[in-house]
């Protein structure tokens, strides 16, 4: 029964973060039921592709033509990391 505890499933387009007393150890990207020791502490993230589109911006330029200006930008996380830790303490600024 106690190797029975160590079993996740994770789905295409999914990862695992694996962390052994919360630091982190390891990043599992295989689809499918999988196994790992019951002491790991395992986090499923997505890491599927993510879009951004803009809207459209028309200006003129020098001779006065129209131009259409637009954004579109796709991207995939490779590398599904942790929050960054926030500090209370501030620097003043010189």
């Amino acid at each position: 029964m106690w190797c029975l505890a160590g079993l996740y499933m994770l789905q295409p387009n999914q990862a695992a973060l694996l962390t052994l007393f919360g630091s982190y150890r390891d990043t599992d990207r295989n689809d499918g039921l999988r196994w790992e020791t019951s002491f790991y502490v395992k986090k499923k993230v997505p890491v599927r592709a993510r879009n951004f589109n803009s809207e459209k911006l028309k200006v003129n330029d020098t001779r006065g033509n129209l131009i259409e200006i637009a954004e579109r930008s796709s991207g995939r996380s490779t590398t599904p990391h942790r929050r960054p830790s926030t500090s209370t303490t501030s620097r003043p600024m010189c």
